[in-house]
């Protein structure tokens, strides 16, 4: 049977890294692989250790019908558990036959200011709220970072 590696491989919601989730808040991340022979594993670290089955979401693969297959596998973690001093590492990675293929890593921040749960956020706003949200926020990003630029 031939190997061909995924088409790709991402995480998703997309723009965690701008979130800053709130103490308690249960954050979510899932990562998928997209039509790959034979089927991607994916597995999920936290802080550079592995994550336990109780922390994994499973998801049902999808096979074409040319018979390439997209995993996909989800993660959570609860900020009080896994964030240390307010941040938190995950990290994907994918394989093939134990051939390591990709690893797909991010930063996550808590805040316990935070008010609202950012997923809680996100779920309530729609569709439209929350592609203007993507907007503001990447309008705020580059604004910051052009004006630190400025300063330092």
């Amino acid at each position: 049977m031939p190997v061909l590696p995924p088409l790709g491989i991402r995480l998703s919601p997309r723009f965690p890294a701008l979130a800053r989730y709130s103490p308690g808040e249960t954050v979510e991340r899932n990562c998928s692989a997209g039509g790959s022979i034979p089927r991607t594993e994916l597995r999920w670290t936290i802080n550079g250790s592995p994550a336990m089955a109780l922390e994994l979401v499973e998801y049902p693969d999808k096979v074409e019908k040319d018979g390439r297959t997209t995993t996909t596998t989800g993660i959570k973690l609860i900020t009080n558990q896994h964030f240390h001093r307010g941040v938190a590492r995950v990290s994907c990675i994918a394989t093939i036959n134990e051939q390591k293929l990709q690893t797909l890593s991010e930063i996550l921040y808590a805040d316990s200011t935070a008010t609202v749960a950012y997923n809680t956020h996100l779920a309530n706003a729609g569709v439209g709220a929350s592609q203007r949200y993507e907007v503001f926020v990447f309008f705020t990003s580059f604004f910051l970072r052009f004006w630190r630029c400025t300063i330092i």
